[in-house]
């Protein structure tokens, strides 16, 4: 069977999900931070 593909590099999905999440939580903590100020 083919050897399964490195964890290092995640599926397309994978990337879109994690970069929608780590943007999401970015403006929820920019405008916590405003709000707070």
């Amino acid at each position: 069977p083919p050897p399964p593909p490195p964890a290092e590099v995640p599926l397309p999905g994978t990337a879109a999900l994690l970069l929608i999440g780590l943007g999401a939580l970015g403006l929820a903590g920019r405008r916590r931070k405003s709000r707070d100020a």
